[in-house]
């Protein structure tokens, strides 16, 4: 071989090794873009996950706990286990919106391998300091409406708590989790059923209604689905899912110390309600928070001054059936 022709190889060896950097951070690029186009509130990735986790979590938690049992059955439970497992040996799940990360905690304790994903960088990156060093914990920023694009296994669970039905397309979220499952693998979805179902969630809008022009308070209604059994059902089957089941109404309390612990309880953890809140004035403000606390205390008034109001979920569960 000539040394032109060796000087040839090893300048077509660089040039391919340069295309591959290209290649890479081309793609590092495309997924930042795809996050900034995405239409969920970017109020979600900043201080309202640390809210969330103080004091949404405590109720959502129990609702979790109860989703995911079906599969915590199924799970060999080798967290504990004397020996450690590879994560090849562990039954893997996806946790879709994972948000303060209570869902992945329990499945890592349980003995799955988890990969947690959410669209905000904050959450993601709280489950990971909660978990510790872990080698059975992946944590992901993916937007759920393109999931198949950030998460590349196939994975023997998926749990949606309380996140599709906030997605601005729920049908495309779970044909997502579709595509992220193995053959026979399995889905459990939970929502909040409808506004009789849920009066502790129903305080605000009442609030809003009665202290607000039309037009503000209109455009304060939460961008969710309502989990009514029928359209759980429709939704999963539609999604590519068999042997779709619902199981509910689940009714647990929301809790909390006072009126103005209810009031922040909301407040300080929802993107619309905090964007909304932030466009009023502070007349109004004061105005829709003293209404929100004579509501609650209406509604949920304890004998020691806390409040306490229930409010029901739906759980749809579903199977990818075997080709």
């Amino acid at each position: 071989m000539t040394s032109e022709m060796k000087k040839l190889i090893f300048f077509f060896g660089l040039f391919l090794m340069g295309k591959i950097g290209c290649g890479s951070s081309m793609t590092a690029k495309m997924t930042q873009q795809q996050l900034k186009t995405t239409k969920i509130s970017p109020g979600w990735d900043g201080p309202l996950v640390n809210e969330y986790e103080k004091r949404v979590e405590p109720f959502t938690s129990i609702f979790i706990r109860e989703l995911s049992d079906p599969f915590s059955n199924e799970c060999p439970g080798q967290a504990n286990s004397a020996s450690p497992t590879p994560p090849h040996s562990r039954p893997s799940i996806l946790d879709v919106g994972c948000g303060s990360g209570f869902g992945s905690l329990w499945a890592l304790e349980r003995g799955f391998q988890v990969t947690a994903t959410d669209i905000s960088e904050t959450a993601v990156r709280r489950i990971r300091e909660r978990a510790g060093a872990t080698d059975h914990l992946d944590c992901v920023v993916a937007d759920g409406q393109e999931l198949s694009s950030y998460v590349h296994k196939e994975h023997d669970y998926a749990i949606a708590a309380f996140s599709v039905i906030f997605f601005p397309d729920p049908l495309k979220g779970l044909k997502e989790i579709f595509h992220c499952l193995k053959c026979s693998g399995k889905v459990a979805v939970s929502a909040w059923g409808s506004q009789e179902e849920t009066s502790a969630f129903q305080i605000f809008p009442r609030a809003f209604k009665q202290v607000l022009p039309e037009n503000l308070w209109k455009k304060s209604k939460p961008n969710r689905i309502e989990g009514s059994p029928s359209t759980l059902y429709s939704l999963l089957e539609n999604a590519g899912f068999c042997d779709v089941k619902v199981v509910g109404p689940i009714q647990h309390a929301v809790h909390v110390a006072s009126p103005a612990a209810f009031y922040d309880r909301f407040a300080l953890t929802s993107p619309k309600l905090n964007d909304t809140l932030s466009n009023l004035t502070t007349e109004q403000r004061n105005a829709v928070k003293r209404e929100v606390m004579e509501l609650a205390q209406r509604e949920g008034g304890q004998t020691d001054g806390s409040i306490s109001i229930h409010s029901s979920a739906y759980f749809a569960y579903g199977t990818k059936e075997l080709l």
